[in-house]
């Protein structure tokens, strides 16, 4: 199967394809003025997907495409960019009010009033404000409780959004059915991940969105480094809020993470675990299944391999 990815334009494209049968990766501009774009499409192993944004002056491109005998996928671009923006919103308002609450945090504690998390419950926050502070201190404090209360309010709203949102989308829902997995990491994973055709592996799932570690190599030696983050920051962002959530409720995650913490580290731990449940939503994408399914699944790959004949 070849899968081809076209940002089409009025007297241009770019390509990028992946033969699925080889792994073969092309990328390549084609113009099109002459017989270019009919000479390539009609080079490419069958059976042959293109996907394309939905944009204007493309009713040529599709009435060949259909001749040649290959199928024509049109994204919604504009929805799935806003979807994105939605996502990527709660995200920077969640990371302010986390900026905000350090500053309260630190207010406190040069009173000495070291609460922790209990300084955001009513008796926490009623001391809080009870505090005999300067002028520029008291207004400090005064305005970040404002704004916190203010950030925590949209955040909200924006949670109830996406939870709707994610609700309506039956991919997201499957993602939902995992342990620790809510409506923002359901849906920012499908949205970030697309059409999952066009990684051969869940290796290339990792690589993508920049979890997998980076390869030092010189001459006949190499090792693995820190994790590349050239891929998506904001679904690498979302997955570590939830791997934590998620281990609390999954045995295996959570055995996984504490064989890499004494191993490696805590932070190598955070990151092996949310590469861990990466995989796992992608395999759950693939494969459209539910957490249960997943379970059984790897249940009996488990009873089949302590089944083998040791050699």
């Amino acid at each position: 199967m070849t899968l081809v990815g076209c940002d089409l334009h009025s007297r241009k494209q770019q390509v990028a394809v992946l033969d699925t049968t080889t792994g073969e990766v092309l990328e390549q501009e084609l113009a099109h003025d002459g017989d270019t774009v009919e000479r390539f499409y009609r080079a490419l192993r069958p059976p042959v997907t293109i996907g394309i944004e939905t944009t204007g002056y493309t009713q040529w491109f599709h009435t060949l495409m259909h001749r040649l005998g290959h199928t024509v996928l049109v994204g919604e671009a504009g929805k799935i960019r806003d979807l994105r923006a939605l996502v990527a919103h709660r995200v920077r308002l969640v990371r302010m009010r986390t900026m905000v609450k350090n500053g309260l945090q630190a207010i406190a504690l040069n009173q000495r009033l070291a609460l922790r998390s209990k300084l955001w419950t009513q008796q926490g926050l009623a001391q809080l404000r009870a505090l005999p502070l300067l002028a520029h201190t008291t207004r400090r404090r005064d305005d970040s409780l404002e704004l916190l209360v203010w950030l925590t309010t949209r955040i909200d709203q924006l949670d109830e959004l996406i939870a709707t949102v994610a609700a309506a989308n039956p991919c997201a829902r499957l993602l939902l059915t995992h342990p620790g997995v809510g409506p923002l990491t359901a849906l920012t994973t499908v949205l970030v991940l697309g059409p999952l055709p066009r990684f051969p592996d869940s290796k290339h799932v990792v690589s993508y969105i920049g979890l997998a570690p980076a390869i030092n190599a010189s001459a006949d030696k190499h090792h693995l480094g820190k994790i590349t983050k050239q891929g998506n920051a904001l679904l690498r962002w979302v997955l570590g809020q939830a791997a934590p959530l998620a281990a609390r409720a999954d045995e295996d995650l959570r055995r996984h993470y504490f064989a890499v913490l004494h191993r490696r580290g805590r932070p190598k731990a955070k990151v092996a675990l949310a590469r861990k449940l990466l995989v796992r939503l992608y395999v759950m994408l693939r494969d459209q299944i539910d957490y249960v399914e997943f379970r059984r699944r790897g249940r009996v790959a488990l009873a089949r391999h302590a089944a083998m004949p040791m050699s």
